[in-house]
């Protein structure tokens, strides 16, 4: 009897830390690489859901005297050429901005698109950025979505994690 309600303690334990029904997640963990604040990338965890894409991008240290920005390569059909990157900025004293961009040759360049619903909040006491994107505002062709992150803009210094496959849910 004791087993049993071990068991299903266990089992409970788990389903609670389940994604959520119709997502898929993954993550990609990159190492510090002791770059200056608002550039170096702890992790991002992507939960690839049926109705949006969600991404929280961790950082070693971000501060909020200094102007960052981080973008999220999508690639919803990696067969395909057609990419997208999410793109969120701060500067001191402002607010976030965050967009969609079809992406452009293969430095993390683009053409901003139109498209509702795409949200950006930074937490600067948590050293995180999270972003949503609509799946409206991506092709449905893709079911194995591509995923890539970085902190590099111009000729500055900067970082970028390796690529990640999640699933659409």
């Amino acid at each position: 009897m004791i087993r049993l309600a071990t068991t299903a303690m266990a089992t409970l334990a788990l389903l609670a830390l389940a994604a959520p029904a119709g997502a898929d997640t993954g993550s990609i963990v990159d190492s510090d690489e002791a770059l200056r604040p608002n550039t170096d990338i702890k992790k991002v965890k992507i939960n690839n859901g049926e109705t949006s894409v969600g991404l929280r991008v961790k950082f070693y240290e971000l501060d909020p005297e200094k102007r960052a920005r981080v973008r999220v390569l999508i690639d919803p059909a990696p067969k395909d050429t057609t990419q997208y990157i999410v793109e969120s900025v701060k500067r001191p004293g402002q607010d976030g901005e965050t967009w969609l961009l079809l992406a452009v040759g293969m430095e993390f360049d683009g053409t901003p698109i139109e498209c509702d619903g795409i949200e950006g909040a930074w937490d600067y006491d948590r050293a995180l950025v999270t972003m949503q994107v609509p799946q409206s505002c991506l092709p449905e062709n893709g079911v194995m979505h591509k995923y890539k992150a970085t902190t590099i803009y111009g000729d500055r210094s900067g970082d970028w994690t390796e690529f990640a496959r999640v699933r659409k849910g």
